[in-house]
């Protein structure tokens, strides 16, 4: 009667082993595939997901470089020419006044990417989209001052591409 007891208890291992073997984990089975779904980028491209707990893969990082120009001077950075071509107006508040509104510089500039080029406007702060890039007029110097009159020369852009 012992070897009967003895031999159900190893049958029922067995059993139990080879149940546990093949309802284990797919993640340690490598067996595991991934859902088709993508995450959209800052940046505007996509990633999927990837790797044994189908996690999305990490966006490229954005890189913003910032660059400065004067009137008429054609610059390139993060694969676009920019040119500031004219001040379309400058509301800006002098630094000796107190103003109720801070005001802006109105910019009108050439973009030029892979031979394609674009005329556009533009003012402190805001904007521009051109072939998948975007281009801030990030700062206007010199500051306005009441007593002062900056001449179109003087004044230098700094533009930030993303």
């Amino acid at each position: 009667m012992n070897k009967k007891i003895l031999l159900g208890l190893v049958v029922l291992i067995i059993l139990i082993g080879g149940v546990l073997y093949f309802n284990k984990d797919t993640n340690n089975s490598g067996n595991l595939a991934c859902t088709t779904e993508a995450k959209i980028c800052p940046d505007g491209s996509s990633v999927g997901r990837t790797g044994p707990n189908c996690e999305f893969a990490e966006c490229a990082a954005v890189t913003e470089k910032k660059v400065t120009a004067h009137i008429n001077e054609r610059v390139y950075v993060n694969g676009v020419y920019i040119k500031p071509v004219k001040v379309i107006s400058d509301s800006r508040c002098p630094i000796d006044v107190q103003c109720i509104q801070a005001g802006t510089v109105v910019l009108s500039l050439k973009l030029e990417v892979n031979g394609q080029t674009r005329d556009d406007t533009i003012s402190i702060g805001d904007t521009a989209s051109f072939s998948g890039r975007l281009v801030q007029l990030f700062e206007v110097t010199p500051v306005t001052n009441s007593k002062l009159t900056i001449k179109e020369s003087d004044y230098k852009f700094t533009f930030s591409v993303k």
